[in-house]
């Protein structure tokens, strides 16, 4: 994980690490795996001396996890607290087209890490969705369960995005609306199913 700033010099403690992230993501251009990056080399591409570079991780790896979980806040400071899922997905689609080099990476990399987080901001937008779609009809456990379906749909749609490189702002509102469609038809089969099990 990332180590705290020393002697409170927040500002160098910045740039260093931003140094580093840029340099690890700039080296994975040529490799596939660069959790294999000496610490020497990534140091001498982000011009930052190895002791440096311990005084603020412990390896190759807690530099990716840094970038992670600076990319997630402002993937949720993005998003907001705003529910209404279309908004939601509009903001977060915008923030993906933004660190689309970021998301491709990770995505030839097989790290699922931040689609994961990605869905984990959606969840409560897609929760709140399908309980004001579903209406009276209330079960925690089917609510959750859609949620979880379209939270799986909004993984390979996003995926599909960045991998046809499509991160442009013409094509969010179409990915936005297939997302907000499938939801909709799986509530609608849900509350189907739900009816005819009430029957027999």
């Amino acid at each position: 994980m990332t180590r705290r700033p020393v002697n409170g010099a927040d500002k160098r403690c910045r740039r260093t690490r931003a140094a580093l992230e840029d340099a690890l993501y700039n080296f994975y251009g040529g490799h596939s795996h660069f959790e294999r990056l000496p610490v020497v080399r990534l140091c001498k591409a982000a011009r930052v001396s190895t002791p440096t570079f311990y005084r603020h991780y412990r390896g190759v790896h807690s530099v990716a996890l840094g970038k992670d979980y600076k990319i997630n806040l402002r993937l949720r400071r993005r998003v907001g607290e705003d529910v209404r899922l279309m908004v939601g997905l509009i903001r977060a689609f915008c923030f993906v087209g933004e660190n689309n080099r970021y998301y491709t990476i990770n995505l030839l990399r097989c790290y699922e890490r931040p689609f994961l987080s990605f869905t984990t901001v959606m969840e409560p937008k897609i929760l709140d969705f399908v309980k004001i779609e579903r209406g009276s009809r209330r079960a925690r456990k089917v609510d959750q369960r859609i949620c979880a379906e379209i939270k799986t749909y909004l993984i390979f749609e996003l995926k599909l995005w960045i991998k046809n490189d499509d991160c442009d702002s013409e094509k969010i509102d179409s990915h936005v609306q297939e997302v907000l469609f499938y939801s909709r038809c799986r509530i609608q089969e849900m509350e189907k199913k739900l009816s005819r099990e009430a029957i027999l």
